[in-house]
């Protein structure tokens, strides 16, 4: 022990009392051949923590009220007064073995019992103590020989012996001695890998977001946190180890985008908090909504917070959890550690790249059991029809109904679209429908996002054909209008007698999903998803009858001529046809046919001039319709009514 003393003394004043907190002195290991010398004394509370000094290779050594420590490079350390009883009973004096584990003075008699042979196991230091049931350190495994002590040289009769070397004392210096501190090395610190935090927007709520998210999975949270590792180097002891968060500059840009807003995220560090907030400029952000935060605490955890949602990519399919970073450079981590000496060391890291924030998605789809609204146009109201309105040839409905959907947290609108099984402007789709005046079928074109029924022998010449119907759609509100300019064959069966306009119906379904009506969600950061519904079984057109109207009926008087003139014999008149004009959506494409019939009481009122027998009606058939008086003897015909 050659090296210069450390001495550190415990000079406290006044008395201790138990609110008083204790004064800690804190054991580390010395440079090599050095000794160190702490006086406690008995007026203050102390506490001597072995913490730091848990892991070493150490050797114990009781010498009086002394307890002296001896470490593997020759240093030693000098604890007085230690072994004495009025510690305990004052309760002046409390020894920290690790980290939570104080012992008094007889308690740490008790678990390391020190002999003086100091390379017997029990001599041997395990930090908190076997006999404790503590196990938490290593035993030191130190072996240290006895120590060898110079003899006093010889001495002359009657001659003083010389002065005794007491640099390997273990007491106080000699009398005026005034020992030097020495400045230990500066601490060094390192930091390890950052944690990575992913927080989820889509488990964002509207209490912040102002939306809920979709709560879409893989499961997710706003909140994560971890712990930033950290390797310290201390040969002064530590004194406090602390860490604290900084941005580059106040307002910084982070380039980020609120979703719901579309201004850009600003940082600023608040009560040592670094909090984003959205605005259109850092001024206005600086009171602006948060969109997010990042905390550390003094273990080093580090926490970032989910707040609101910002853009993190565009045109993705629904939610697929894509990521976005704050900038390298914007946020960074130090970690700050101080020696008992107060010098000091820092390390720092670049937060921003390992904090990550997911996007969230919208989704729809279309409602499968739903009442939805039909639209049906009667031909009847056609220019041609036999009741023309114009008003009455347009029918409309709302069809966002049809869909459900989750806008997600960055919020979203929904557009409408018409399709026709992949119909174009100059390539036409078979309705299934036929157009009545030409007999041509309906091929479907879609035009300006309009669908348009043309007539022609194919797809080619309807491209230019008349428009036979259009199917019009409002893209933001999802309202669909049919209109009829045409009629179109809806059946061929025979109508019943006397009820030629029965309305029977055809629809656009001849195959599943001719005609679709497609809804698309884009959310705020151009994610989309679609869904579509089959449109044409929601559309009907309905039948116009025919109807004959009589313009002009013959009269028998010339017949009457005749017989008033006495000419003899029988009597042949013809009378033109009555002339009837056919009136129909679907046009007239049949001759027209003609048949009498007999309606009613069949008494004529007329009688013969020969006797005056009465003269009734008999219906021969649908060509023929006879006069028939009795003579008294039997039938005779008077006249018939023959068509031809």
């Amino acid at each position: 022990m050659n090296e210069q003393f450390r001495v550190a003394q415990a000079n406290g004043a006044g008395h201790s009392n138990n609110a008083s907190p204790p004064r800690i002195f804190k054991l580390t290991k010395p440079f090599a051949d050095q000794a160190v010398v702490l006086n406690l004394g008995y007026d203050q509370k102390v506490q001597v923590d072995f913490s730091a000094i848990s892991n070493e290779k150490i050797t114990l050594v009781h010498v009086g009220e002394k307890l002296i420590i001896l470490f593997d490079n020759h240093s030693t350390v000098t604890v007085e007064p230690f072994f004495d009883s009025r510690h305990d009973q004052l309760g002046n004096l409390t020894i920290e073995v690790a980290p939570g584990r104080d012992l008094s003075v007889a308690e740490f008699a008790s678990a390391f019992p020190i002999i003086n042979d100091p390379s017997a196991a029990s001599a041997v230091l395990p930090a908190a103590g076997d006999s404790l049931g503590q196990n938490n350190a290593q035993a030191s495994g130190a072996n240290f020989s006895n120590p060898i002590v110079d003899p006093l040289p010889p001495v002359g009769t009657n001659t003083l012996a010389p002065n005794e070397d007491l640099s390997s004392d273990f007491g106080p210096g000699p009398t005026g001695f005034v020992p030097q501190p020495t400045t230990p090395p500066a601490p060094t610190i390192s930091l390890g890998a950052l944690p990575e935090l992913v927080v989820d927007e889509s488990f964002l709520t509207a209490a912040t977001n102002g939306i809920d998210g979709s709560g879409t999975g893989p499961a997710g949270t706003t909140v994560a946190s971890g712990v930033l590792p950290v390797t310290l180097n201390v040969p002064g002891g530590e004194q406090s180890l602390t860490f604290a968060l900084s941005i580059s500059a106040p307002g910084v840009d982070t380039g980020l985008i609120d979703s719901q807003t579309g201004n850009h995220v600003f940082l600023f560090v608040e009560n040592g908090v670094v909090v984003g907030r959205e605005g259109k400029d850092a001024a206005a952000a600086a009171n602006g909504p948060q969109d997010f935060t990042v905390s550390v605490d003094g273990s080093g955890k580090l926490t970032l917070t989910d707040l609101r949602s910002v853009h993190e990519g565009t045109g993705e399919p629904g939610d697929v959890s894509e990521g976005t970073h704050v900038p390298a450079g914007l946020i960074s981590l130090t970690a700050t550690v101080t020696d008992n000496s107060n010098q000091s060391a820092s390390a720092s890291a670049d937060v921003g790249p390992h904090l990550t924030l997911l996007d969230d998605g919208p989704s729809i789809s279309a409602l499968v059991e739903r009442e939805l609204p039909f639209l049906g146009v009667d031909e009847s109201n056609l220019p041609n029809g036999t009741t023309p309105n114009p008003a009455f040839t347009h029918d409309s409905g709302n069809f966002s109904g049809a869909f459900s959907h989750v806008e997600g947290a960055d919020g979203a609108t929904i557009t409408y679209a018409l399709a026709a099984s992949g119909a174009t402007g100059t390539s036409g789709v078979d309705s299934g429908l036929v157009d009545s005046g030409t007999g041509h079928t309906v091929f479907l074109f879609l035009q300006g996002g309009e669908i348009i029924g043309r007539e022609g022998t194919d797809p080619t010449s309807a491209a230019g054909g008349a428009e036979v119907f259009t199917i019009e759609l409002n893209s933001t509100s999802g309202e669909v209008t049919l209109t009829q300019l045409r009629a179109v064959h809806e059946t061929t069966a025979p109508l019943p007698e006397g009820s030629p306009d029965i309305s029977e119906g055809i629809s656009l379904n001849s195959v599943p999903n001719l005609v679709t009506l497609v809804a698309t969600i884009t959310d705020a950061d151009g994610d989309t998803a679609s869904a579509s519904m089959d449109l044409g079984r929601q559309i009907g057109f309905f039948d116009d009858g025919i109807k004959l109207d009589l313009t002009s009926t013959p009269t028998l008087g010339a017949l009457e001529v005749v017989e008033a003139s006495g000419a003899l014999g029988d009597q042949t008149l013809t009378i033109g046809a009555p002339t009837f004009t056919a009136i129909g959506a679907d046009g007239v494409t049949t001759t027209t046919s003609y048949a009498l019939s007999l309606v009613g009481p069949t008494a004529t009122g007329i009688v013969t001039t020969d006797g005056n027998h009465p003269i009734t009606l008999h219906f021969d058939s649908a060509t023929q319709i006879s006069g028939i008086y009795n003579d008294g003897v039997s039938d005779q015909t008077a006249f018939t009514i023959t068509l031809s």
